[in-house]
Formats: C-alpha cells, structure tokens, sequence
C-alpha cells in the first residue's frame, strides 16, 4: 500500500512531477479515447444530427457536475496538506466527511439537471432537429452523475496522497468497458443516442463502485465502519472552504459556456457539428496540462503542508518549461494533422469538416495561454488559495461572454468567432492568475 504513495516534499520536483503526472495523463488519454470513440460512433452509425444532440449537451450537463468536480478538487487539496502536515490520524475523518458531502451534491445536483434539462434545452435555442435525441441523452447523462462524482472523489483523495496509479487503472477499464457498451447498444442494439447515454451510465458506476470497493481494502483512510459514518461540522465547513469556491468557479465558467452555446446555436446543426468535432480537438489539448496541473496541485498542497512554500517555485519553473515544448508541438499537429482528425468523425459532411478543420487551427494557437491557466491556478489551489477562484471565474465568465458578443455581434466574423473567443480568454484569464502568483499571496493561505 505504501509504495503507491509519494510523499513530495523532498526530492528533485522533475523526478517527482513527471513520473506523478504520467498515470494522470495516461488516464485522461483513456477517457478522451472513450469520449472520441463515442463520438465517433454517433457521428457514424446515428448520424450528423446525433452528433449534434450529444454536442449541444455538454455545456449545460458540465454546468451542473462542475460543481462536484470542485469540490472533489477542494477535498483533494486539504487531504494533500494533512498528507504534507504527516497527520494521517486526520485523514480518515476527512474522507468519511467527503464522501457524505459528495454523495449529497452529487444526488441534488444529478436531479435538479434532470427536471430541468427541457428548460435548459430550450434557453439554449437547440434546434428543433436535436431536441428530442439531446433531451434523452442529457437526462440519462444527469443520473449518471452519482457515479461520476464519487469516482472523482475517490480518485482525488488517492492522488491527494500520491498515488496516482490506482484511479488510471480503474479508469481504464471504465473506458474499455464504456466503448463496448457504446457499440452493444448502438450497433448490435440500435438504441441511437439513447444507448451512448445509457453505456455511460452504467461505466460511471461501475467504476466508482469498483474504485471505492479498492480503496476500502487497501486503504485505511476508507476502511471506515458504520458507525464512524457521521458528518463532523468542523470538517465539513473545511472541506466546504476548499471546494465550494472552485465549484462554483467551475460551475459559473460552464453557465458562461451555456451562453457561448447559444452563440454556436445561432449558426445552425452544421455548425454545432463541426464545433463539436474541434471541441474533441481541444479536449485532448487540455490533456497534458491538465495532467501537470493536477500533479502540481498535489506537490504544492503537500509542501504548503509541510510548511516548504520555498519548493514550489522549483516545480513552477519546471511545469513552464513543459508548456512551452507542448505548445510549440500542439501548434504543428493543430495545423497539419486537423483534416485527419476531423475524417475520424464524419466523412460525407463537407462543411461540418470545413469548420471542424478551422476550429482545430484556431484552437492549436493558444496552447500556450491556456498552459499558463492550469500551472498558475494549480499552485494557487494546491496552496489553498481557493477563494481567488471566484475572482478567476468572474473573469473568465466576463471574458467567454464578453468576447463572443464582441466577435460574433459587433466584428460579425461569423462562426471563426467561436474559437477566437476561447484563445482571447485564455490570454485575459491566463495573466490574471498570473499576477495571482506573482504577488506571494497564496503562501499565506493554507487550509489544514
């Protein structure tokens, strides 16, 4: 059991960043090969306005989950500094907290998108061509959401204290499974938009019932009984001062995506379709800087703890000059490589690929920026400055609207205006955190 963990306080921030961060890239590798291959299924078995339906969900149903992301990532950051303080006594009440308060959000958050996935659908202006198929996929993706956040939590606590190799296992099989059951219940059982949903909700559980299951018996900190299984106030306003800010942050930037949907939704299924397929593109760009970022959060939420704030700027220089070369190459493969990836989704649709290709071009040019995003808010986090979030998120809200009214209603660029609005908040929001860091603030903000 102790081998799985790395304790990040000591040691080269190179040999201990990049091994951490592997595993965490490995499986985000996995979950955006399910992710393309259900997409690739609908866009080929089902068709052009499947791929739409399942498109124009996204940013609505992320709206919701975000918020039990942040705080499996607020859990994740005061178990890494009790890990980084040595006071492993402290961890298992924490854990036992974190499970009810996920549990908790994750039921109210899963029913209230399920009862109001028609208004949200409708606020949206969806084509009436994708309504239906996206109102089924939505509801069924909403259930889906226990699963999901208690996979999350899990996996973040194990992350918190090292071990970044057990949530990629699971992680992988939820994948495999996933794509088997994307092809039993479109193809072998044509059940359409309906069956991808359906495979995702079933992976989702069994994977954070496997993972839980897992951690119970190799782990002490979950090997709780019954009657430990009580919610501690102190602990919880804790775990809520860790995590709310960033679920919020995170739920606030996905209500700001639910406008720049509407904007998307203006040009019509062609559109939306080939915005989905760049969105696939961008997805797998976020990758490896999310990777880092979690790997980061983890080391400066330990060293905070451990009271060794002087170490975290080693990490930092490190973490920027891997964005640097991953930007550089992302730019190259963004430009070249747009139309093979593209072909992986539809190849009878000329003008879906047509915007696909471009918003893939446009995407691969602000790497960089978004790079300096994950490794300045990382750090911030990790240290336990998470109530910057809702500054950070006001500003990437202000700056998503902003900039889609500025290019698509005032510039009339048309549908180019979609990705322009993402590299120019990237760029706004990527300075603000970095001034964040600058200023030294968040060594003075640590949680536990």
């Amino acid at each position: 059991m102790k081998k799985k963990q790395m304790d990040m306080t000591q040691g080269n921030p190179v040999k201990i960043l990049i091994p951490f961060m592997l595993p965490i890239l490995l499986g985000n590798v996995f979950q955006q090969f399910y992710n393309i291959a259900d997409t690739v299924i609908v866009g080929q078995f089902v068709g052009a306005d499947a791929l739409a339906a399942v498109g124009v969900c996204g940013t609505p149903y992320g709206m919701f989950v975000a918020l039990n992301m942040g705080l499996s990532s607020g859990i994740g950051i005061v178990v890494s500094q009790l890990f980084g303080a040595k006071k492993e006594d402290c961890i298992k009440k924490t854990v036992v907290n974190a499970m009810i308060l996920i549990v908790l959000s994750s039921i109210l958050t899963g029913g209230v998108g399920f009862l109001l996935a028609p208004q949200l659908l409708r606020l949206l202006g969806t084509p009436e061509a994708v309504f239906a198929d996206a109102l089924t996929y939505m509801r069924i993706i909403f259930v889906s959401t226990l699963g999901m956040a208690v996979y999350n939590c899990v996996a973040g606590i194990l992350r918190a204290t090292g071990d970044s190799r057990t949530p990629l296992y699971f992680l992988i099989c939820s994948s495999i499974l996933n794509i088997v059951l994307d092809v039993v219940f479109v193809t072998i059982i044509p059940l359409g938009v309906f069956g991808v949903g359906f495979a995702t909700l079933l992976g989702q559980l069994l994977s954070a019932l496997a993972a839980f299951l897992y951690a119970r018996k190799k782990y002490s900190y979950f090997a709780f009984e019954k009657e430990e299984i009580h919610a501690d106030k102190a602990i919880l306003k804790q775990l809520l001062r860790a995590g709310l800010p960033l679920g919020l942050q995170s739920s606030t930037i996905c209500l700001s995506g639910v406008v720049l949907q509407g904007f998307i939704n203006r040009f019509g299924e062609t559109v939306i379709a080939g915005n989905t397929i760049a969105v696939k593109f961008d997805n797998i760009l976020n990758m490896p800087v999310s990777s880092l970022s979690m790997a980061l959060s983890t080391y400066a939420g330990q060293n905070i703890g451990a009271k060794k704030p002087e170490r975290i700027k080693s990490g930092y220089r490190t973490a920027w000059l891997m964005v640097f070369a991953y930007s550089a190459v992302m730019f190259l493969i963004g430009h070249t490589c747009g139309s093979g990836f593209v072909h992986l989704f539809v190849t009878d649709e000329p003008e879906v690929m047509v915007y696909g290709i471009r918003g893939i071009a446009i995407y691969s040019s602000g790497v960089l920026w978004l790079g300096m995003i994950y490794i300045n808010r990382s750090i911030l986090n990790g240290a336990g400055d998470t109530g910057f979030a809702l500054m950070i998120g006001a500003v990437e809200i202000l700056g998503r609207v902003g900039f889609a009214w500025l290019f698509i209603t005032v510039l009339k660029i048309g549908a180019e205006g979609i990705w322009y609005t993402a590299i120019a908040n990237w760029m706004l929001t990527g300075h603000v955190c970095l001034f964040r860091y600058l200023s030294g603030v968040w060594k003075k903000k640590r949680l536990a």
